[in-house]
């Protein structure tokens, strides 16, 4: 079951840049609380209860809106600031208990290697998500796969991930998640994608010679400056 936190917010009225610069300078975070087939509602996160509660495993949130109201929400988006690592604004969707709804979790490699390690492979994780659906208390925080059996040249797709009971995968079944190659295949890829980049040299003209430049006959004479007397 995915990992749920508890938020106080608060229904704010203005929105905005510059007002969203200066709630952001008092320690609040503009949020939005989007629902299925109702007006979506202006809202304020405490950043310091954000900071302590929220991580990338995190998907379902328990909100008191104006110390009254609880209602259940999926994180749907967290917009940084790229410089400075802080959380500009937060996408929330409001969802019932008894609602499907879909999120991507992350995926996580066992703690044992693959054997095709040992025989001289290179382990690649192709995807770090996946998007599932299930009903809200079903929803797992992550999903961890037994790695430890791939040998070289094989791999395991979506479809093969251990997913918990009522949780289905959406993303595509044969996405490759994990795959163990031989270091020659990665090498020989590096190689050719090295290959692929570099650029052609360009072969620059002959400069013309004073010879092919110069007008020739009675041109030359005609092009030729008069003496001074």
């Amino acid at each position: 079951m995915s990992k749920k936190i508890e938020l106080n917010v608060k229904t704010r009225q203005e929105s905005g840049s510059a007002f969203s610069n200066r709630i952001r300078k008092s320690g609040l975070i503009p949020a939005i609380i989007y629902a299925r087939g109702a007006e979506s509602r202006k809202v304020l996160l405490s950043n310091v209860e954000w900071a302590k509660s929220y991580n990338n495993e995190v998907h379902l949130v328990s909100l008191k809106l104006d110390e009254k109201d609880s209602l259940l929400a999926l994180i749907k988006e967290v917009q940084y600031d790229f410089i400075t690592g802080g959380v500009m604004h937060v996408d929330l969707q409001e969802v019932k208990k008894d609602q499907i709804i879909t999120a991507t979790i992350p995926v996580h490699a066992g703690l044992v290697p693959p054997v095709g390690i040992s025989q001289g492979g290179i382990l690649d994780q192709v995807l770090y998500e996946v998007e599932v659906k299930s009903l809200p208390d079903d929803l797992p925080e992550s999903i961890t796969v037994d790695i430890s059996k791939l040998g070289i040249g094989q791999a395991i797709h979506v479809r093969e991930l251990p997913l918990p009971s009522g949780v289905t995968a959406v993303s595509h079944a044969e996405l490759v998640v994990f795959h163990v190659q031989s270091k020659g295949t990665e090498e020989e890829a590096k190689a050719g994608e090295g290959e692929a980049k570099a650029e052609p040299e360009l072969v620059k003209p002959p400069k013309a010679t004073a010879a092919a430049d110069a007008p020739a006959g009675k041109d030359a004479k005609a092009a030729a400056p008069a003496k001074k007397k």
